[in-house]
């Protein structure tokens, strides 16, 4: 299942935040594993109208119980959407929720 809405979620810039995936009605995290990189910000930045990626990162600024929609996100890069990358699977995910991915984009 494709997804187009994605967003910087949190009290952050603008530009800097935790990335958020719209699933099944709700709003969701990506896993910051081991597999999230700054290709992956690159392709979250682009698609929400920055110029790029700054940097990738994770966070430790989580509420509980909130849902990991994606985990071991694997984009090359130039990908134009998000969706487009391979990744583990919808909710399939073993993520402790100290772990989001975070994405800082240029502009």
């Amino acid at each position: 299942m494709a997804f187009t809405e994605i967003r910087l979620a949190g009290d952050w810039n603008t530009n800097r935040g935790p990335v958020q995936v719209y699933h099944k009605g709700r709003w969701g995290y990506i896993c910051g594993d081991v597999s999230w990189d700054k290709n992956d910000a690159e392709v979250v930045c682009r698609q929400l109208g920055f110029d790029g990626a700054k940097s990738n990162s994770t966070t430790e600024k989580i509420k509980k119980n909130v849902p990991f929609w994606l985990q071991e996100v694997n984009c090359r890069g130039n990908e134009p959407l998000l969706s487009l990358c391979l990744h583990r699977g919808w909710g399939i995910s073993n993520c402790p929720q100290n772990h989001l991915a975070v994405a800082e984009c240029k502009g």
